[in-house]
């Protein structure tokens, strides 16, 4: 919620990857409601049809 990119994992061509996406690209959804997790600042990110260059992923092992 305090950030500007997110890091996503994804699979591409059976290859999972991590892409660093900007925040503003993505749609946050607060589904966390549970009283243990209030502090985390836990949500849920969804993407719909989102480009990511392909200098920004990052193919090491998630």
């Amino acid at each position: 919620m305090h950030s500007e990119w997110a890091l996503l994992a994804v699979q591409s061509d059976g290859v999972r990857l991590q892409c660093l996406v900007p925040v503003a690209a993505l749609e946050l959804l607060d589904v966390w409601h549970t009283d243990g997790l209030r502090g985390t600042g836990s949500n849920n990110l969804r993407a719909t049809s989102l480009f990511v260059p392909e200098h920004r992923p990052w193919t090491g092992p998630c």
